[in-house]
């Protein structure tokens, strides 16, 4: 991870370089990613490079916990505190509020291209598997508490339900990343929710409501 020095830098900055960094390696993969491209583009010097990371690695891994922060909700979802009358319409407002992101801050989809499009080396495919293994823990825990309020079906799982669950958000995910043009006015109208009511039918008691 980054130097402590590099959290002193303006808020800025920091941006400007770790967004340079993302569409870098999304471009050329982590293999192919030119550390002297990424210092051009970010408008800093090869030795301020070196002052706030240690290596290429470890850049990659600022980015990486970069676009996580970006893309989660502000306030973390305790999924012990969600009720059944509270389930559904505060999942469905986080996930707007993720899509709502990306298309603010279009930077994002290069994260996606990185994950879903580019090779990974062993070592920066270890830094992604670490992301989203916490994906997955929050995740069960969420089917869970769903599982327990009787608002996601029992008839499957738990375990089941987590592999379709985290199959059909990374299909939606790459669709997006697919289909740019989805990024406008239309989806916080359109796109936001009739993706979040695709993944909620396959976990809700009964299915398609």
């Amino acid at each position: 991870m980054p130097r402590p020095r590099f959290a002193k830098l303006p808020e800025d900055k920091r941006h400007r370089i770790l967004e340079a960094a993302a569409s870098e390696f999304a471009e050329f993969g982590y293999s192919g990613a030119s550390l002297n491209r990424i210092i051009d583009a970010a408008g800093i010097s090869k030795g301020a490079a070196y002052y706030y990371f240690d290596d290429k690695a470890d850049l990659f891994a600022a980015v990486l916990a970069h676009g996580w922060e970006a893309l989660l909700p502000q306030t973390a979802i305790d999924v012990r505190t969600l009720d059944k009358a509270s389930f559904w319409p505060t999942l469905e407002h986080a996930y707007a509020d993720i899509v709502m992101r990306i298309r603010e801050q279009p930077w994002l989809v290069a994260i996606g291209q990185l994950l879903y499009r580019r090779p990974l080396s062993p070592e920066s495919a270890r830094l992604v598997e670490a992301e989203f293994a916490g994906v997955r823990r929050w995740l069960e825990a969420l089917v869970l508490r769903g599982q327990m309020l009787g608002v996601i079906r029992r008839d499957v799982p738990a375990d089941l339900l987590l592999v379709v669950l985290m199959a059909a958000l990374e299909a939606a995910d790459r669709w997006v990343i697919d289909h740019p043009e989805t990024l406008d006015g239309r989806t916080d109208r359109e796109v936001a929710p009739h993706l979040f009511e695709m993944l909620r039918r396959l976990v809700e008691p009964g299915g398609a409501r």
